[in-house]
């Protein structure tokens, strides 16, 4: 049987046009990294068959309003940095949100000429769908003292200016004390200009009592 835990605490974070970076602080610790889509923060692609040939095509889920910046080279909030401080304590009920930091998400449906074949090989041509409440979704890793949380996200938005992030943890690629954990997180979070989201998160952690086990069986067999 595997040990459950209650967690829950504070989130700050800066958003980008590929994600977001943040700091995570009661019961579980930590700096984190969300990735929109795969990992690498790439846009997903499909691929229509049809009778004349194959039509590739890229997705990329943006963002229209006040523009997101790029993610920086370094995490905003490492060696103890604090770029986004609470106004006050955060409320038990959220206060009234910045209304005028909402965004409006739009899908951005584009043909790939080289992927293309047959009669679209070499096709070119976009399709943009102004989408608001389309979710979100992608990867965070948590870095912790304990090990890497690594889990799969899906973000709605619930308010003009709020956000609700369902998290699932992915204990494959989690290490540590995380090593083939489950369970699920919950952010609540408030948008703020230009980039800022403050809130909640809180859920229940599933561990597996041989983690560390495995853990460094794994490290010694890759050494």
């Amino acid at each position: 049987m595997g040990q459950n835990i209650e967690v829950g605490g504070q989130v700050r974070a800066l958003r980008w046009l590929d994600g977001a970076s943040g700091a995570l602080t009661g019961s579980l610790e930590g700096l984190y990294e969300a990735l929109r889509g795969d990992d690498d923060g790439k846009d997903s692609a499909f691929v229509l068959e049809m009778a004349g040939g194959d039509l590739a095509i890229e997705v990329d889920v943006r963002e229209v309003g006040d523009p997101l910046p790029p993610r920086p080279g370094e995490h905003p909030f490492a060696h103890g940095r604090t770029p986004v401080v609470a106004r006050r304590a955060l409320p038990d009920r959220p206060a009234p949100v910045d209304a005028t930091a909402a965004l409006t998400r739009t899908l951005a449906l584009t043909v790939l000429p080289d992927a293309s074949s047959g009669i679209f090989a070499g096709a070119r041509g976009e399709i943009v769908v102004a989408v608001p409440d389309f979710p979100d979704s992608g990867s965070v890793v948590v870095h912790t003292s304990s090990g890497d949380l690594w889990l799969d996200y899906l973000e709605r938005r619930t308010a003009r200016a709020s956000l609700q992030t369902d998290l699932w943890v992915d204990g494959v690629r989690s290490t540590g004390r995380w090593h083939r954990a489950g369970g699920k997180l919950g952010f609540t979070l408030e948008l703020h200009r230009p980039n800022v989201a403050v809130g909640w998160y809180a859920g229940s952690l599933r561990l597996d009592p041989t983690a560390h086990e495995v853990a460094d069986r794994e490290l010694v067999e890759t050494t």
